[in-house]
């Protein structure tokens, strides 16, 4: 929908990507106001939209109405429309899905989004599931490009709900002595989904599909491509496999946040069933945009900014199961005060290895390497790796520096609150990445990945009192997690 607040924000995106060279590129996905909006994708439409972004799909796009035969482009379908869907419609969608253009769903149910991939698509295993107390995304696309990769896209409603506490410090303006108070958690609705809001998540998925056909060709993909070629010895796996791309949008606050992983995966092909082994290599790149909730600017009061940001992800049913999936490497490591943090992996899988690529699966006899590193801006935020706190579970804690009460140089009286970091009102990015080894047990249950993300807002504002002033720091959290079913490696190779 839309109003007279309605303007273009940046759109965060969480992409977990091949690799990652700090915080200097445009993330993929991601609309840069700097260069000016995006021009309008022209789309086939099938069905009459509904949902909270039913007015963006018009406004935003250049929609055609789809007469079941055309492959050239596009298309978007209204998730009312899937079980209805005539034969020439279906099959013309399904034409355009092999030919590598995009297929969305708009305002679907989960029934909806499966039914699209398993009786469209022609993906009968497909799997899918939505975040706790979502009923409905707001968008769901999917895209194969040449080479393989498989990206699916996923847009979700802003959370309906957060938790907030707060703690007090006063502090004496003779002594300089401190005293903190902590107040309880609440619950606490959420905000208005404003017509700027909506706006905001729609042009993330405006950008995602105009890179229909050039995912790897934005800036960053062809930096990680080119880095991770000179970093192979050999057989490397990232340049090898095909790459399941999952990313999961959300929105806390007119902030937009997206969650991606990029996982490969191959199988190690031993004669003996026990040791036959699941390998994967998961990158997960965070792009957190903090800049839409940053609205309170005064000489006192300053929020809402970053706090802070937990990420955690283990396989479901097997965390404390290190015997059934291993964790073999995680990164980056845990760093304070520092204005970088390099993350990396390097290993070799040994033996013959069965690769998942685009087309028929590859057999390798001399094993096959994993290695990457990158580097990223983390200025006033410490990094906490808590893996394997689970047993084999991948986990970080991002914490930012949060305002303080400003001195005598600052302001008259220490009467101002400082400025929040500016990573904590811009744009953050976080690269996380990890090796799994797992045995049969784990794809005997089709077990799927599991991921929970926690982002933490924080509002400083002073009291002034003639021989004292409190510092309260306000804090605002939200919590999204989903299961994510990963494809597994084939077991054979040829």
């Amino acid at each position: 929908m839309t109003d007279a607040s309605k303007g273009l924000v940046g759109f965060c995106v969480l992409v977990v990507v091949v690799l990652s060279t700090g915080c200097d590129f445009l993330p993929v996905g991601e609309p840069n106001s700097e260069v000016g909006p995006i021009a309008k994708p022209t789309v086939y439409q099938v069905g009459t939209f509904e949902g909270a972004l039913a007015d963006e799909m018009a406004e935003f796009l250049n929609l055609v109405p789809y007469d079941g035969s055309r492959t050239d482009a596009p298309v978007v379908i209204a998730g009312n429309a899937v079980a209805g869907l005539t034969l020439a419609e279906a099959a013309g969608i399904k034409g355009i899905y092999d030919a590598q253009h995009p297929v969305a769903v708009v305002y679907a149910s989960l029934a909806q989004i499966e039914a699209l991939q398993q009786n469209v698509l022609g993906n009968a295993s497909f799997q899918y599931a939505f975040p706790a107390d979502v009923t409905v995304a707001d968008i769901y696309g999917i895209d194969k490009e040449q080479d393989g990769d498989m990206w699916q896209w996923s847009l979700f409603p802003p959370a309906s709900a957060a938790t907030s506490f707060s703690l007090m410090t006063e502090t004496d303006r003779n002594t300089g002595q401190t005293e903190t108070t902590e107040f309880p958690t609440e619950a606490v609705g959420a905000t208005e989904d404003t017509g700027a809001r909506q706006d905001s998540r729609a042009q993330g998925f405006i950008a995602w599909l105009a890179e229909d056909g050039v995912r790897w060709n934005t800036p960053l993909a062809q930096s990680a491509r080119q880095q991770s070629a000179q970093a192979a010895n050999g057989n490397n796996l990232t340049d090898l496999a095909a790459a399941f791309v999952d990313q999961g949008n959300f929105q806390q606050e007119g902030n937009n946040y997206q969650i991606s992983h990029f996982v490969y995966k191959c199988h190690s092909l031993d004669a003996d069933p026990s040791k036959a082994f699941d390998w994967f290599y998961v990158q997960q790149y965070g792009v957190f945009s903090g800049s839409a909730a940053y609205t309170i600017k005064e000489g006192m009061n300053k929020g809402w900014y970053l706090d802070q940001i937990e990420m955690n992800t283990s396989m479901s049913g097997f965390e404390n199961n290190p015997a059934a999936v291993g964790m073999i490497q995680s990164s980056p490591q845990t760093v304070n005060g520092q204005t970088t943090v390099t993350s990396g992996v390097s290993f070799t899988i040994g033996g013959e290895v069965g690769v998942a690529a685009g087309g028929p699966s590859g057999k390798l006899s001399a094993g096959i390497s994993i290695s990457n590193s990158t580097t990223i801006t983390i200025r006033d935020c410490d990094a906490l790796n808590k893996s394997n706190d689970q047993g084999n579970n991948a986990h970080w804690l991002y914490s930012f520096k949060r305002c303080q009460v400003g001195g005598v140089g600052d302001c008259f009286f220490q009467n101002c609150v400082l400025d929040p970091p500016q990573l904590a009102v811009t744009t953050f990015q976080p690269m996380n990445q990890w090796i799994w080894k797992m045995t049969p047990a784990v794809r005997a249950q089709n077990a799927p990945m599991y991921t929970s993300c926690y982002v933490q807002l924080c509002r400083s504002e002073e009291k002034w009192y003639f021989f004292y002033y409190e510092l309260w720091q306000n804090f605002k959290g939200t919590s999204w997690a989903r299961n994510i079913y990963i494809p597994f490696p084939p077991t054979t190779a040829q």
